[in-house]
């Protein structure tokens, strides 16, 4: 590796020296330093190859020059090798470039794959996570209300006054006369049939009905011709009772 490849030339001292191609200057001190080894073992390591016809050498008090024994037979069996060297490496290296790409290919799929298939039962997971949630927000507010309905007071019935019963009355302007409406309920006890009444103005609205002007008219016709047949002995209440019934 040392050796020239070409005829060379290079400056030695004050002395141009030539090189032909497998030929080394050197010297024993520079070989001494280069390979670790003592004098002597590089002498007798070059007289053995010289000996051997490895090298040929020649010294003198500037120089030992080495050359290389059938150094272009050597190079050209290396240059024969190289080509088919390169071919195998050049041939080997897209086929090796294929299998490493298609190998990491693989990996790459299996593990996108498995990725996928991770993030796909994660967000399933917690989709039904939230559905179940949003089920138990619904039972708990369906309860809630349940129990607010179930807890809720039906508002206290309170008799209205006269006054009352007036301005409803006026605001509907309705034929209801107050203070019969009242009477007649204060002598029932609020009641409706058997029931406590819970509302005095529906009260109020279903009397609208019976009290128009022209059953008004009627209402006193017939009681008058009550009084006048069977005497006075009916109380109002009486005449009020069947009044109401035939109406």
């Amino acid at each position: 590796m040392m050796a020239n490849h070409d005829e060379n030339k290079f400056l030695l001292g004050n002395e141009l020296v030539e090189v032909s191609r497998g030929q080394l200057i050197t010297s024993e001190i520079k070989l001494m330093n280069r390979w670790g080894w003592s004098k002597s073992k590089v002498r007798n390591f070059l007289n053995l190859l010289e000996a051997e016809q490895m090298i040929c050498k020649e010294s003198d008090k500037k120089k030992t020059t080495l050359t290389i024994c059938n150094y272009r037979d050597w190079q050209e069996v290396q240059t024969t090798k190289k080509p088919q060297r390169d071919y195998e490496e050049t041939t080997e290296k897209p086929q090796r470039d294929y299998e490493e790409t298609t190998e990491r290919l693989q990996k790459d799929h299996e593990g996108t794959t498995e990725r996928l298939q991770k993030d796909h039962e994660e967000t399933m997971k917690r989709l039904q996570k939230d559905t179940n949630k949003n089920v138990k927000n619904v039972k708990n507010v369906k309860n809630v209300k349940e129990v607010k309905r179930e807890g809720e007071k039906t508002p206290r019935f309170y008799s209205p006054s006269y006054e009352e019963v007036k301005k409803y009355c006026d605001e509907r302007k309705n034929n209801v006369i107050p203070e019969r409406f009242v009477d007649f309920y204060e002598s029932k006890g609020w009641m409706v049939g058997k029931n406590k009444m819970k509302d005095w103005k529906a009260a109020v609205r279903s009397w609208e009905k019976k009290e128009d002007p022209k059953q008004l008219q009627s209402i006193k016709k017939t009681q008058f011709h009550l009084c006048e047949s069977r005497g006075k002995d009916w109380s109002n209440e009486d005449l009020e009772k069947i009044l109401l019934k035939k109406v």
